[in-house]
């Protein structure tokens, strides 16, 4: 019997191996949408992580008929910076740096330690927010016209964080 299949709608090897490593333990097969970074890329100009992965997973999916599809959305909020990066994590340093330098993490960490430097520790309120979407496999109906979309999985999540001084890590965003 044929192990289920998600692919995941990312070019990043360590979000794929992080679900792959979760997913295993369920016995489902985790793979990038086929020639991912060849397709347009979806501009996250959603509101919330829920509203890109939602947009994301919607387009992705087309790309893959008849296959489960998951995107997601994550970054950091801070409640001293009134929820700043969020949805705007991968760019908080500059709009257009994470589109030429997939390493743009540094450039993100020093911005928010400089806004942060006179912010009390305790005062800080970080954590770790994502969002998540599975739409139902795209079918057509007899006309010819996409069938209306349903939603197999739906998660949104919220991980408290603690603040450091030693920069550790290498992806948020």
């Amino acid at each position: 019997m044929l192990k289920p299949r998600v692919l995941v709608a990312t070019s990043n090897p360590g979000k794929l191996r992080d679900f792959a490593a979760a997913a295993e333990v369920h016995g489902i097969t985790i793979a990038a949408v086929p020639n991912f970074s060849s397709l347009l890329q979806v501009v996250e100009d959603g509101a919330t992580f829920e509203a890109n992965a939602r947009k994301k997973a919607e387009a992705y999916s087309l790309a893959a008929p008849r296959e489960l599809v998951l995107a997601d959305d994550s970054g950091l909020e801070v409640d001293a910076l009134g929820g700043a990066p969020g949805v705007h994590s991968a760019r908080y340093a500059d709009e257009k740096l994470h589109l030429v330098d997939r390493n743009a993490d540094g450039a993100n960490n020093a911005r928010l330690l400089r806004e942060l430097k006179d912010v009390p520790v305790e005062k800080r309120g970080p954590r770790w927010k994502h969002g998540r979407y599975i739409p139902w496999r795209g079918r057509r109906n007899h006309v010819g016209r996409a069938s209306r979309r349903r939603w197999l999985w739906v998660r949104s999540a919220v991980l408290s964080s603690e603040y450091r001084e030693d920069l550790c890590g290498t992806n948020w965003g």
